[in-house]
């Protein structure tokens, strides 16, 4: 028995998309190799996509015409995308070396670089503080203009990044809640959780909004962890929520998407593909992708619009610009497009 090692990193062209089932689809203004391994989130400063992935290197692409204004390589594979606060991006890497660090986003300058170990999470910030968990269940908190090292504190294994919260970390590990203090590095609260939480927090009114893995969407108080409502859906949500007003959004893993208002869900849409993104809300349109390559664009009451094919296994989410919006496909490729 033998295997043709030639196969193993052989990837499907995008899939074609009927007339029929294409619709209105969005002019796509240019496509790029963006990197392998682009970890969720990607954001956009000005006209600029920022992202990084496990081929260990950090970049920033122009929204405009594609070209790479700059990269810089890191210490080790990104893990958990990468946040922007005040025009400087924080990552946290993994393997071979474990690091939080600062880079200016406009120009790449790298502000600061500090051991965190072997992150699990990416960064969240609060406080004046950047925190990460890494592989030994330790919140370590660098302060946010210096990256240095203020406290460390032992929370347990996260997958989800800290949710910053006032002036404390919202921590979701694999069976509790912590509400920990940025001053010194006190936990104030802590409980069992309601599930495990398997994507970021989002805020919605005063609350934390994020999906479980038992198919919950939970809502919680930051400043006590009490469960707000729950709401049950079909299957696990693998992304990204959508939040308008008091309007929740989520497409679960089989593909239904829901709204919920208020902790009551409605099933708007069952599609019958496996969805392997959040939603991002470009202008009134629903948009997310799946693992057979297309991205969908759907109403806010859940009739579908138009279909695009991109690479196979969609998994970073699409992000919304003032004219259009961005995606990446399976393959590191990234499209920009147009309405």
């Amino acid at each position: 028995m033998s295997v043709n090692a030639a196969c193993a990193n052989f990837r499907p062209p995008p899939p074609q998309v009927a007339p029929e089932a294409a619709g209105a689809a969005p002019a796509e203004i240019w496509s790029v190799k963006a990197g392998r391994g682009i970890t969720d989130p990607l954001v956009v400063s000005g006209s600029t996509a920022l992202l990084a992935g496990t081929d260990r290197v950090l970049r920033a692409i122009s929204v405009d015409d594609a070209r790479e204004r700059w990269s810089r390589r890191l210490p080790g594979a990104a893990v958990g995308g990468v946040a922007l606060r005040d025009s400087v991006l924080y990552l946290a890497t993994h393997r071979p070396q474990g690091r939080i660090v600062a880079v200016h986003a406009e120009s790449g300058l790298r502000l600061w670089e500090t051991s965190s170990g072997e992150a699990t999470t990416g960064v969240g910030i609060a406080g004046g503080l950047v925190g990460v968990v890494n592989n030994r269940g330790d919140l370590v908190a660098l302060d946010e203009r210096t990256g240095r090292q203020r406290w460390r504190r032992r929370v347990g294994l996260s997958r989800v990044a800290p949710a910053g919260a006032g002036d404390a970390f919202v921590i979701a590990t694999q069976d509790s809640l912590l509400r920990v203090e940025t001053s010194a590095g006190r936990t104030t609260h802590r409980r069992a959780s309601p599930g495990a939480v398997l994507d970021g927090w989002v805020p919605l009114d005063s609350r934390l909004v994020a999906p479980t893995g038992d198919s919950l969407v939970v809502a919680i108080d930051p400043m006590t962890l009490a469960t707000a409502w729950t709401a049950r859906v079909d299957s696990p949500v693998m992304g990204d929520l959508a939040v308008r007003g008091d309007t929740i959004w989520a497409v679960t893993r089989i593909g239904s998407l829901y709204r919920i208002v208020q902790g009551r869900p409605e099933r708007l849409a069952s599609l019958g593909a496996p969805v392997t993104t959040g939603v991002a809300l470009v202008g009134d349109l629903l948009v997310f992708g799946a693992a057979d390559g297309l991205l969908r664009a759907l109403t806010a009451d859940g009739r579908e619009v138009w279909r695009v094919g991109l690479s196979w296994n969609i998994t970073v989410d699409p992000v919304a610009l003032a004219d259009g919006f961005i995606a990446l496909g399976g393959d590191g490729d990234l499209h920009r497009f147009r309405p």
